[in-house]
């Protein structure tokens, strides 16, 4: 949901997290609407954790919504199976997946399970070109958390400076105070396409 770029930014406030998740599924059926009137395809991109839950389950009884031209992908993920409780696409799976109709060839995970997380960020960068011309017309909409640290996707203060590149997708190590250290996340000039 880009803003006009001579808008400033609005801050909505809502009471809990389910008042926030029904806005922003309702947001965001509106967006997906909006702009399937005028393009072939809507490319969103999921954010993990607790937070986006409600919100993924909200997103799945939208049936009416054209889902089979909406693709997923993940800003980011934890280097896990797919079936890991920590692993986002799991969480999508569950909350999302099981009751959404979207085609199986519109969700893009991000891979986990290659020979190192340095070739999976390789693939994963291969998947996001397959389907956008350049880094800087990405996703119509970013989904991002913020965790208690500050860290977005898995871009921590600490490896700030890595993410100032032409990299699409990098393999980091998460600070150690996070239990899984080693993910996988879209740099800032991608999520912020």
């Amino acid at each position: 949901m880009s803003p006009d770029a001579e808008s400033s930014p609005t801050v909505h406030r809502h009471p809990d997290l389910e008042a926030l998740s029904r806005a922003a599924a309702a947001d965001l059926r509106a967006d997906i609407e909006s702009a399937l009137r005028t393009q072939e395809t809507y490319a969103l991109a999921l954010a993990g954790g607790s937070t986006p839950e409600r919100l993924y389950e909200l997103l799945a009884e939208e049936r009416a919504l054209p889902w089979a031209k909406v693709h997923l992908f993940w800003g980011d993920e934890r280097y896990v199976p797919h079936d890991h409780p920590k692993s986002n696409v799991r969480l999508v799976r569950r909350s999302l997946l099981s009751e959404a109709p979207i085609p199986s060839d519109n969700v893009h995970p991000v891979p986990t399970q290659g020979a190192s997380p340095e070739a999976d960020a390789d693939a994963y960068t291969a998947t996001l070109r397959n389907h956008f011309d350049d880094h800087t017309d990405t996703f119509d909409t970013v989904l991002l958390g913020l965790g208690s640290d500050g860290h977005t996707a898995s871009i921590f203060s600490e490896t700030l400076d890595q993410h100032q590149e032409d990299r699409w997708v990098r393999a980091v190590t998460a600070p150690d105070r996070h239990d899984v250290s080693t993910r996988l996340t879209c740099t800032l000039p991608v999520l912020n396409g």
